[in-house]
């Protein structure tokens, strides 16, 4: 009998945990907009927020773990937020102070870029308890890889390439290499997780799967980052 209940709180448990979450923001009671978890059996209202709250970007993690939105209270600046959904627990909030782009990689990381002039972008990139693990300025722009676990950067000549890894033990392993002929930013980019075209004509492309990533300096790629 014993065994019979441990296997039912497992398979409960189990079932629970496997349930595949959705999340919408949702407008309702014609002054109220929040976030709404949906699973197979249940609708939950996770924000509870005041009247005219409004709520941008939401995006649920790769492996149905996470979601973010940013929010903006009246009077006051974006807030960004990351919630478990198994649990329906708020992890984090931070004021990112820049607008721009958040996307999930398969990482469980969240990149927010967004642009400062003309030549001029940066990149962040936060954990799930929504801590900086990495920032760099590029002149050149960047490119990611399709599951956007790495970052390419080109200075602004477009003489110098840099490849970081985010996905590494270290968010200081990377890779860079001069380029001695002319660069089509449209041609430019990842074809595959492993493979960087640099230039079509002529053609040039870096195999990553077979690079061994080394320590990039914050100097070498116009970046700070903290190793954890």
């Amino acid at each position: 009998m014993k065994k019979l209940l441990q296997l039912i709180v497992l398979l409960t448990s189990f079932l629970l945990h496997s349930q595949t979450k959705k999340a919408a923001i949702k407008f309702h009671d014609k002054v109220f907009y929040d976030v709404f978890v949906y699973t197979n059996s249940d609708t939950i209202n996770i924000t509870k927020f005041k009247p005219w709250v409004e709520i941008k970007d939401l995006q649920i993690s790769s492996n149905n773990n996470y979601v973010f939105f940013r929010y903006k209270p009246k009077g006051k600046a974006y807030k960004l937020v990351c919630y478990e959904l198994n649990t329906l627990n708020k992890i984090a909030e931070i004021t990112p102070g820049y607008g721009g782009t958040f996307k999930w990689n398969k990482q469980n990381q969240i990149l927010h870029t967004w642009g400062c002039g003309t030549n001029c972008a940066n990149l962040r990139v936060y954990n799930t308890q929504l801590e900086d693990v990495f920032y760099s300025f590029s002149t050149g722009g960047f490119k990611f890889s399709p599951d956007k676990t790495k970052v390419a950067q080109l200075n602004l000549t477009q003489s110098q390439v840099w490849v970081v890894n985010l996905s590494s033990n270290g968010f200081s392993r990377g890779f860079t290499k001069k380029i001695h002929h002319d660069i089509d930013w449209n041609t430019f980019g990842f074809h595959t997780n492993y493979l960087l075209v640099l230039s079509n004509n002529p053609k040039s492309n870096i195999n990553l799967s077979n690079l061994k990533w080394v320590t990039l300096s914050p100097e070498q790629i116009n970046s700070f980052y903290l190793e954890k």
